[in-house]
């Protein structure tokens, strides 16, 4: 019952804070996305600006009965944002 990070495909990364209530995961996806936007990565002394977008879940057993169904269900809300992200990309 460990805090758990993962990584689905090259650009996706998955957090499990399994005693999180709600409103603190949401919290703790906030303080990620603020301190990753707050400055600039150095690698190699070249500075790299890295932009992040997050959705936060709670797991309901009665909607996903098991976590390969929550994975799946949070993988899809996942790139729900990422199609609402290139169409807002597309219209600026």
């Amino acid at each position: 019952d460990a805090d758990a990070v993962g990584m689905f495909g090259m650009s996706r990364i998955g957090v499990l804070l399994p005693h999180t209530l709600s409103g603190g995961g949401k919290v703790a996806l906030n303080r990620c996305i603020r301190q990753i936007h707050s400055e600039p990565l150095l690698l190699n002394g070249i500075p790299f600006e890295f932009r992040m977008a997050g959705v936060h879940s709670q797991f309901d057993l009665a909607k996903t009965p098991d976590i390969k169904v929550f994975v799946e269900a949070l993988l899809n809300e996942l790139m729900s944002l990422e199609v609402r992200l290139k169409n807002i990309q597309a219209v600026m």
